[in-house]
C-alpha cells in the first residue's frame, strides 16, 4: 500500500506542483472525487460514481489540477480486464512477458482542469508507481488521450479494444458518449518512461494530513 507522502513534481519562486496519493479516509477525498465526476460529465456526459481505494492528485499550490484512480492487480481484478480475450497473464508487453500481479497497476479515471495538466499527472504517476515497485501500467484510454502520450515519447502496446458490450448495464449507464472516442486497452512498462530532465521530483518529508492542517 502506499504511504500518504507526496512527490514534489516541479517547484520555483511561484509555483509548486506536488502529488498526494488520496486514500478513502484522506480529507480532500470528496473533493478529489467530486473533481473526476465533474471533468467526465465535461467531456462525456459521464459521471464515475465508483472509483479506486487509491486516487493520485495532483496540485498547483492549493488547487487541485489533476487525479486519477489506481488500482493494484494483487488487490482485485481489474477494471480493464473485462475487455480482453484472454487472462493478463498471457500476454506480452512490448516483447516481454506480463509479470506476477504484485508488479501491475491500473490507471483509470484520468481527469485534468486542462491539457496542459496531463504531462504532470503522467509524472506523478510514473514516479509514484516506481515509488511502489510498481512496473508495468495497464489503462483503458481513448484513442486522442493514446497518442497524447505516444507524442511524449511513451511506449505503448494495445492490448484489446474496450467494447461497451462487454460492460454490466449498471456500469454501462454512467459513461455517456465515452465509448464513440474509441477507447482501448493499452500497457507500458513504468521503466521505459523518461521522467522530465528540469527537476526529478522527490518525496515530500511530511505526510499530505501533515501538510493540509498546518
Amino acid at each position: 500500500m502506499p504511504s500518504n507522502l507526496g512527490y514534489i513534481l516541479k517547484q520555483d519562486n511561484h509555483t509548486q506542483l506536488t502529488a498526494f496519493w488520496i486514500h478513502s479516509s484522506d480529507p480532500r477525498r470528496l473533493e478529489v472525487e467530486h473533481f473526476i465526476c465533474e471533468r467526465y460529465w465535461f467531456s462525456f456526459n459521464a459521471c464515475l460514481t465508483q472509483l479506486p481505494e487509491n486516487i493520485l492528485a495532483v496540485y498547483q499550490n492549493d488547487l487541485l489540477v489533476a487525479a486519477c484512480g489506481v488500482q493494484f492487480a494483487d488487490q482485485k481484478t481489474l477494471f480493464s480486464e473485462q475487455y480482453m480475450d484472454q487472462a493478463l497473464c498471457n500476454y506480452s508487453v512490448l516483447g516481454k512477458p506480463v509479470p506476477a500481479r504484485h508488479a501491475i497497476a491500473e490507471i483509470g479515471s484520468m481527469a485534468t482542469l486542462g491539457r496542459r495538466y496531463l504531462p504532470y499527472l503522467v509524472e506523478a504517476i510514473v514516479f509514484a508507481l516506481r515509488d511502489v515497485q510498481r512496473t508495468l501500467i495497464l489503462f483503458t484510454a481513448t484513442r486522442g488521450l493514446a497518442h497524447f502520450l505516444e507524442r511524449r515519447g511513451i511506449e505503448l502496446q494495445k492490448l484489446a479494444l474496450a467494447e461497451r458490450s462487454k460492460l454490466d448495464l449498471d456500469a454501462n449507464a454512467e459513461w455517456g458518449s465515452y465509448y464513440a472516442h474509441q477507447p482501448s486497452v493499452f500497457a507500458g512498462w513504468t521503466a521505459s518512461y523518461k521522467l522530465a530532465d528540469t527537476i526529478p521530483p522527490q518525496s515530500l518529508v511530511q505526510s499530505f494530513q501533515e501538510t493540509a492542517h498546518a
